[in-house]
């Protein structure tokens, strides 16, 4: 993989499977994010690419419905993506559904905190705000 770290590990489910998403933290020429099945055998790290994509990335939410596999890329506005194509080192993705304004009542600079949960053929997680100071960007 040849990055220097890898942080914020989110296990996920998809159908009968687990895996863990990571990414590379922040670097400057920008991230790469990853995804590495654990369960019911652990599978070489595969690299998530989608065009552009911004060049800081660091929380998607992947699930799976009607045998495609999605991430959710952006809460407000909403931006979801579809894996397209899973060759032997990456996982790629491409757009697939967006809303110019989820909920106008929804802060536009919410970030995916953790991965959706599917309860009853609905999807939950967390979000969080990024609240600036001088020198710090807090959650």
């Amino acid at each position: 993989m040849n990055v220097p770290r890898l942080i914020d590990p989110k296990i996920f489910k998809i159908n009968h499977e687990l895996f863990v998403t990571f990414n590379s933290g922040w670097i400057r020429e920008g991230n790469d994010l990853f995804i590495m099945k654990v369960y019911p055998e652990f599978e070489s790290p595969k690299r998530v690419v989608c065009k552009n994509r911004q060049k800081q990335e660091r929380n998607w939410a992947f699930f799976s419905r009607d045998n495609d596999i999605y991430a959710l890329y952006w809460i407000n506005s909403l931006k979801i993506l579809r894996l397209t194509d899973k060759d032997g080192a990456c996982w790629e993705f491409e757009d697939y559904s967006s809303e110019e304004t989820l909920n106008n009542k929804l802060p536009s600079d919410l970030t995916i905190g953790t991965q959706l949960s599917e309860l009853e053929g609905k999807y939950y997680f967390i979000a969080h705000k990024k609240y600036f100071s001088r020198l710090l960007s807090l959650f």
